[in-house]
């Protein structure tokens, strides 16, 4: 028999409980934030140290960044390259699915819906959780593999 329960949404379900009913849409919005703002940071920031001195030869003389390296400019550089494929997976996977992620979520919490619809949405919203995973570490394996440090006497460059 349904009571008529299956079909509110979860907002309403949680009425009761200010701290769910306020935090998960804030856990929504906090992660699209999130996500919005790691492809905004460099990815790469090369930088020149320069240490020495005739007096202090560990005194820092230069401390400025070379290169640097964003999101952007990443799949722009893998577009131009003609490597496509690379380039549309990395900004559906780390710019585009993480805020229609946050919007569904969104959605779901808000509308009125019955169980089955909201269980098949959050399926299909788990799967493209783990694109956005995966994603996330095919980026860091690049970044990894962008640093690396080269040192003289006086002349430090990590990039």
């Amino acid at each position: 028999e349904d009571d008529g329960r299956d079909a509110l949404s979860l907002a309403a379900h949680y009425r009761e409980n200010r701290l769910i009913r306020i935090g998960m849409p804030f856990l929504c919005l906090a992660g699209m934030a999130l996500g919005a703002w790691t492809v905004t940071i460099p990815a790469v920031d090369m930088r020149l140290h320069v240490v020495g001195g005739v007096v202090d030869t560990h005194k820092l003389v230069a401390d400025d960044s070379v290169l640097v390296y964003s999101f952007s400019e990443m799949v722009h550089d893998f577009w131009h390259s003609k490597a496509y494929f690379i380039a549309s997976l990395l900004a559906v996977g780390g710019l585009a699915l993480p805020q229609v992620k946050g919007f569904v979520w969104l959605y779901v919490w808000a509308a009125s819906m019955s169980s089955e619809q909201r269980e098949l949405i959050l399926i299909i919203s788990d799967l493209f959780s783990r694109f956005i995973f995966v994603n996330s570490c095919f980026m860091a394996l690049i970044i990894t593999t962008l640093h690396f440090q080269f040192s003289l006497q006086g002349l430090e460059l990590e990039v």
